[in-house]
């Protein structure tokens, strides 16, 4: 069986949906093979290598173990995470680990079991306030790694850049902090224009660069530069490249891995959609409008109902937490158990409310019908 959906390339081929128990996640391998050839090509363009050692990938969008071997056999040792992540990236023996999150004493406690029980994984801590020195140094006897978390412009997180070097002071009031560089998420670029948002990457990038040379002009080497989510992180690339930093860079995207239609409006064919939601048609209201087996309960709904479904001239009208009203053009020949792909708008968040997802082969074949989502809802 063959799904095409509007706007987006090439066919979805299932060849035995009557295996999968509906509603259900679906992970479509060539799409993820081709999303990392295509993330291999982009840094080629950019850096004249295609070797993805500078991903620092963040693992939020698909918190899966299948997803982080994949990535590590294509050469990435540095993932990003937030604190629902850290036990799935140490289970699967992820090299090292960029904790993206403010360190509350709950966190540096887990995060030290973690050291102690995976000693092969090296970890990296955020710090951005004097609070967040306080804190894992009460909370923890370890050494840690730490990057200092910059606020370029999002304003979620982050010490303004010119106070870095007094958190930096601060912690160099321990000889269990070692500075490993700084980091500098700019979440806020979703510019539609294209222009705008090079020019906000570039803008942000050299606020960056700034505060890296105020560490050199104190005599503080720094090491490494974290920066970019999926739509600035190749921009960012090309920025500080273009910039020259003594430093190695490493972009941190997440969502690229699966993409999804509120990115592809964003940046169209960058990457493909590769984790959608399989359905099915269990009622039909009136020549108009059919319901799906499927609420809110499995996707979500922060950046607006899914608006890509394989239904032709179908539109999501209204759902509930088990059911999706989808209207349809009258002539429309849909039966009812028809099965219906659709493609989530925010894959993030989607992909949480899963405990496991179906993984198809090329040829539409189940590879695996129950990967596990293991870093999901924790």
């Amino acid at each position: 069986m063959t799904f095409d959906l509007p706007a987006i390339a090439g066919t979805y081929r299932i060849s035995r949906p009557d295996e999968i128990e509906t509603p259900r996640l679906l992970v479509f391998h060539d799409r993820v093979e081709e999303n990392i050839a295509r993330m291999r090509r982009a840094v080629a363009q950019i850096t004249g290598s295609d070797r993805l050692d500078l991903l620092c990938p963040h693992v939020k969008t698909h918190k899966s173990p299948w997803v982080t071997h994949k990535l590590m056999q294509n050469g990435v040792s540095f993932f990003k995470a937030t604190p629902n992540e850290i036990e799935m990236l140490a289970r699967v023996g992820a090299p090292r680990v960029l904790v993206a999150y403010p360190p509350l004493p709950h966190l540096v406690k887990k995060l030290s079991k973690l050291a102690e029980s995976h000693p092969h994984t090296a970890w990296v801590v955020q710090i951005s306030q004097p609070e967040h020195v306080a804190w894992i140094l009460e909370n923890s006897a370890l050494c840690w790694d730490y990057m200092i978390d910059l606020d370029i412009g999002m304003h979620r997180t982050g010490i303004a850049p010119h106070r870095a070097l007094e958190i930096w002071q601060q912690c160099q009031r321990s000889n269990r902090l070692r500075f490993a560089g700084l980091h500098a998420y700019d979440g806020h670029i979703h510019h539609p224009d294209p222009q705008t948002r090079q020019a906000e990457s570039a803008r942000c990038m050299q606020n960056l660069l700034q505060t890296a040379e105020q560490f050199r002009g104190a005599g503080i080497s720094v090491a490494e530069l974290v920066v970019g989510g999926t739509p600035s992180a190749l921009l960012d690339l090309q920025n500080l490249v273009d910039l020259r930093p003594q430093a190695r860079i490493a972009i941190s995207p997440g969502t690229w891995i699966y993409h999804d239609t509120t990115y592809d409006a964003l940046m169209p064919g960058a990457f493909l959609p590769a984790a959608l939601i399989l359905a099915r048609i269990m009622d039909r209201i009136d020549e108009n409008h059919v319901t799906l087996n499927l609420g809110h309960k499995r996707f979500s709904v922060d950046q607006g109902a899914p608006d890509r479904i394989s239904l032709a001239g179908g539109r999501l009208v209204r759902w509930s937490e088990e059911h999706t009203v989808v209207e349809i053009d009258k002539s429309s020949r849909v039966r009812l158990g028809d099965y219906v792909l659709i493609a989530p708008r925010h894959v993030c968040s989607t992909v949480n409310l899963w405990e496991y997802f179906v993984r198809i082969g090329a040829e539409g074949e189940i590879e695996d019908p129950c990967s596990p989502i293991e870093g999901r809802n924790r």
